[in-house]
């Protein structure tokens, strides 16, 4: 049962994880490449799918698990998604704010 349990957990991190990465990409795409280039906005199923091949291409497996069990390091994925999508949004910010 423990099984069924972090299969769950894991396609939801996994999904949640996407969305926040999409939505990041779509935001940052609108701010610098639509006005920079002229290109047509991302949509967020968009945004979705180029994080995914970006992040296939770009994978970097870590083996330092450190006796955490599943369910804390998925946490611990899903924070460092959200905080560094957080933290690329409100740098974009600041950099559009001098465009």
């Amino acid at each position: 049962m423990k099984a069924v349990g972090y299969t769950v957990a894991f396609l939801v991190a996994m999904i949640l994880s996407s969305l926040i990465n999409g939505y990041g990409l779509s935001v940052i795409w609108s701010w610098f490449v639509v006005a920079t280039f002229g290109l047509p906005e991302l949509t967020i199923p968009a945004a979705i799918g180029v994080s995914l091949v970006v992040s296939f291409l770009t994978y970097n497996e870590s083996s330092e698990s450190n006796g955490k069990g599943v369910l804390e390091l998925l946490g611990e994925m899903l924070f460092k998604v959200t905080v560094k999508t957080i933290v690329i949004i409100l740098v974009g910010w600041i950099v559009v704010q001098f465009m």
